[in-house]
């Protein structure tokens, strides 16, 4: 007996509602948000080491920073 149905066989016997729980995954993170977690971080690093905020801007957003207003 593995560790899963012995954790579902001590459940069911305190009578917990646990023991009546399904295995669905309920957490889900967006599509390629670990292939670009640390472009991101590095991003957000250089925005906090920014001497100004026209320099944090760019380092977040290139695009912002290019735009004139």
């Amino acid at each position: 007996m593995n560790e899963n149905n012995l954790i579902q066989k001590e459940l069911a016997e305190l009578n917990s509602r646990l023991a009546e729980t399904g295995r669905e995954q309920v957490f889900s993170v967006p599509a390629g948000y670990f292939e670009n977690l640390a472009e991101g971080v590095l991003r957000r690093i250089k925005a906090l080491e920014a001497a100004n905020a026209s320099d944090e801007i760019g380092s977040l957003s290139p695009v912002l920073k290019a735009l004139k207003g």
